[in-house]
């Protein structure tokens, strides 16, 4: 029967042009085999057939691999609107990554996730608490890139909140501090300046972002 449904769905996808029917084919079939591997991967691949991004989200946390749920947070937050969810699966994200942070894979979902469950916290208005939440990872993760992000993106914040060049300032020292060569503390800190009317220390840094955008690409 498991092999009868996905040849029936692959006919009916691929030969029939009708991704819904066997969309359908394929979810009555995981009914009865919910934790089979080709299956999913069948459902995922479906679901962007059709271009439905509360679907996708859903199979996507259903195979449950590490960027699934980092994909379904993103489609749950930016495309879908259910920011509860996306919260819990940036969270879960977050807390797996931290316990690999030392592996590549890991360290590029962690910094993922924390800006996701950051961006989160600023849309709902909640900037103490987004400061709130990165000065406690702060004191959690290690590693450079990661550090400088979060402070980064503090100092970004605490530009446009309060306007306070200064205290802003010292978030993206204290970034390019721990990662001399972060192209994201250094764009941001040239944003800044060239916002706050400060030209000529603006250029420096600018062109220093260039550079270290180059590099990085």
């Amino acid at each position: 029967a498991l092999t009868l449904s996905l040849t029936l769905a692959e006919v009916m996808a691929e030969e029939g042009g009708d991704a819904r029917g066997a969309l359908a084919v394929i979810e009555a079939a995981l009914a009865h085999h919910e934790g089979n591997a080709r299956l999913r991967e069948r459902r995922v691949a479906l679901c962007r057939t059709l271009h439905e991004p509360a679907a996708l989200a859903d199979a996507l946390q259903a195979r449950g691999e590490p960027d699934d749920l980092l994909e379904a947070a993103r489609l749950l937050h930016r495309e879908v609107g259910d920011g509860a969810r996306a919260l819990r699966l940036y969270s879960r994200v977050l807390a797996e990554a931290k316990r690999h942070a030392g592996e590549e894979a890991h360290a590029r979902r962690l910094a993922s996730a924390l800006e996701g469950l950051v961006k989160l916290r600023i849309e709902d208005g909640d900037i103490a608490g987004a400061m709130e939440f990165m000065d406690k990872q702060l004191v959690e993760v290690e590693g450079p890139s990661i550090r400088a992000l979060l402070l980064a993106e503090m100092g970004r914040i605490t530009w446009q909140s309060t306007g306070d060049v200064a205290a802003a300032r010292e978030r993206f020292d204290a970034a390019l501090a721990e990662d001399p060569q972060h192209a994201g503390a250094k764009l941001g800190l040239a944003r800044m300046l060239v916002l706050a009317g400060e030209l000529a220390d603006a250029e420096g840094h600018l062109l220093a972002a260039v550079d270290a955008l180059a590099l990085a690409g």
